[in-house]
């Protein structure tokens, strides 16, 4: 058994197909911190996440910096790479290069 904190778990249920989340939501009772999934219904929960390739794993990592740096490849309105900008074009080309396994 897999031990989930409540929040994770209320998390990934949201991207669920409707089956597993219908059998999961009963163990989610008021007061209960952990839930513990099998490893099949834990593999069915994080099989749902969209694929990352290596670009966004990157950009995970550099967008905050790039953000503390004033950078101007981060559109200050939402806090994102810029589509015409270097920076999301370097990601897109990982991306493209080292798509996820």
């Amino acid at each position: 058994m897999i031990p989930l904190r409540r929040a994770a778990l209320a998390r990934l249920l949201a991207r669920a197909p409707a089956s597993l989340a219908g059998q999961l939501r009963p163990r989610l009772a008021p007061g209960v911190e952990v839930v513990e999934v099998t490893p099949e219904e834990f593999r069915q929960l994080v099989s749902r996440r969209a694929p990352r390739g290596l670009g966004d794993w990157v950009a995970g990592l550099a967008t905050p910096i790039a953000r503390a740096l004033r950078l101007p490849c981060i559109d200050p309105a939402t806090n994102q790479l810029r589509p015409e900008s270097g920076c999301a074009k370097r990601q897109a080309a990982l991306n493209k290069a080292f798509p996820s396994a």
